[in-house]
């Protein structure tokens, strides 16, 4: 479970979907490191690279195009 205490000293950040007062959703997004494996065999890390760490929409508000708003 992610605590306050661990988010403030990371360098992730928290997204809220809020929608009449009530939180819909939240959106976690940080750094992490990526390692791709090409057909050559030739392992490319990828440091740093901004991430979808973690996500939730309450069931209610689920494939109702939330995701396709722009501000």
């Amino acid at each position: 479970m992610t605590t306050y205490e661990k988010l403030y000293h990371s360098p992730d950040r928290l997204y809220v979907a809020i929608q009449e007062g009530l939180v819909v959703g939240i959106l976690r997004v940080g750094p992490k490191t990526l390692f791709y494996f090409p057909a050559n065999g030739k392992v490319v890390r990828l440091e740093n690279c901004l991430c979808v760490l973690d996500f939730y929409v309450v069931e209610q508000h689920q494939r109702a195009g939330h995701g396709k708003v722009r501000n």
